[in-house]
């Protein structure tokens, strides 16, 4: 387990071990989803997702009378107009579009639908249709990647008959996306390390595990006892994206619960240890985290992945990081050619116990 108390900081490029989508990948799925077109011959539809076109339709049901899914299709040809001619971000669309609500469900619902396909198609899937076994999709791909490092950490000194609920103590996440393959992955290695059943995997998590998503999340695990539930590899159907894409916000709106804000300057505040993995470090987010007072630890030290960045945005990101763990001065260390797994290489050896 964590011998210090590490805060974990997760963002869009810490998916790339387990291939979910990122940047100019995500936007071009969700342009693709959202650009439904017609043959004017006949009528049928020539391009766009059969699943979010359903959605649309439903949503332009729900709305008011009539009802009329032409203004949801052409918000879709707008949105994936925009992503594919002039820009890598559906959050920074949806910045600019902001006031239009009609754009904002469309983006929103393909967001929701792209993140949950790509659960089903990426490498931590779980198939038990095809047998019981709790198997990975690429279990060798995981296994190199830093999921597999941080549970060889957690899982140091962990003895089921002892300690077992103490693997999660000293850890805390923060995390920007809204995917749940951290959870999804600890729920099966718990299983699998030590023969436990789902029920009491769960139990351990949700009891246990400090996680908060930032922007919120496609829905929560069916065996995490909340609402909106939806199964992690189930690809969704039109009505499942017209009640899930209300649940997540953009990095571009507005946090306004001010106790959430103050749990995430609490966690920064009292981590020993930061850990950021696959973040932009846009300034926004890290404003959100700015330490609040009162932090329990004057010593910190900060590690981040700064794959293929500039010496000068190296330089912003640590000034970034001094302003949000004010008013400590932590050790930083970013390297620019970490990535997620180098960057647990370099370390994963030393925070077991440490």
């Amino acid at each position: 387990m964590l011998g210090r108390k590490t805060l974990f900081i997760i963002g869009a490029g810490a998916g790339f071990d387990i291939t979910m989508p990122m940047g100019d990948d995500l936007a071009r799925n969700i342009a693709e989803h959202l650009n439904i077109r017609f043959d004017p011959r006949d009528n049928r539809r020539a391009s766009g997702n059969e699943v979010t076109f359903g959605a649309l339709k439903l949503l332009a049901r729900d709305d008011g009378p009539g009802p009329d899914v032409n203004p949801y299709c052409e918000a879709g040809r707008q949105i994936a107009g925009g992503l594919l001619g002039w820009s890598s971000s559906i959050d920074g669309y949806l910045n600019r579009h902001q006031d239009d609500l009609i754009v904002q469900k469309c983006g929103k619902l393909a967001i929701a639908q792209v993140i949950l396909e790509s659960e089903s198609n990426c490498d931590l899937y779980v198939d038990l249709r095809q047998s019981d076994k709790l198997e990975f999709r690429n279990g060798g791909k995981v296994r190199q990647s830093w999921f597999q490092a941080l549970w060889s950490i957690l899982e140091t000194g962990i003895v089921k008959s002892k300690n077992l609920e103490s693997i999660f103590d000293k850890l805390s996440v923060i995390t920007f996306n809204y995917d749940r393959t951290l959870e999804h992955f600890l729920h099966v290695g718990l299983q699998q390390a030590y023969h436990l059943p789902a029920d009491d995997a769960a139990a351990i998590i949700n009891e246990k595990l400090d996680i908060d998503h930032v922007y919120g999340q496609v829905g929560y695990l069916p065996w995490q006892g909340q609402g909106h539930s939806f199964p992690f590899g189930r690809k969704p159907e039109s009505q499942h994206l017209v009640n899930l894409w209300s649940r997540i916000s953009t990095f571009n709106e507005e946090i306004t619960d001010r106790t959430f804000l103050e749990k995430l300057g609490m966690k920064v505040a009292n981590a020993e240890r930061i850990v950021f993995l696959g973040c932009h470090f846009h300034d926004q987010n890290t404003k959100i985290l700015r330490s609040a007072p009162g932090g329990q630890h004057q010593q910190i030290s900060v590690y981040a992945t700064g794959f293929k960045r500039s010496t000068p945005a190296i330089t912003q990101i640590k000034n970034q990081i001094q302003q949000m763990t004010n008013p400590r001065t932590p050790y930083i260390e970013i390297e620019t050619n970490w990535d997620c797994g180098k960057l647990f290489s370099e370390f994963d050896t030393t925070w077991a116990g440490e």
